[in-house]
């Protein structure tokens, strides 16, 4: 194996690692009972973005609508 492919999958499996990471933090800000959108934003800006729009349910949890 050359070093070129071992450094190409190292930094596949480091960019795997980092989007994991990611996803994980933006869950556990999802799991809040109160999602702190600053936190949600700062995540979304980042490199990954909200990890390749897995998050489909992301609007409907930030923005409930009242029936106030």
């Amino acid at each position: 194996m050359s070093s070129h492919s071992m450094s190409k999958n190292g930094n596949t499996d480091a960019r795997t690692a980092m989007l994991q990471e990611k996803a994980d933090d933006v869950q556990r800000v999802l799991d809040e009972p109160i999602v702190d959108l600053w936190l949600l934003r700062e995540l979304a800006l980042t490199e990954g973005g909200l990890v390749n729009g897995q998050y489909s349910g992301i609007p409907k949890k930030a923005t409930p609508i009242s029936n106030d």
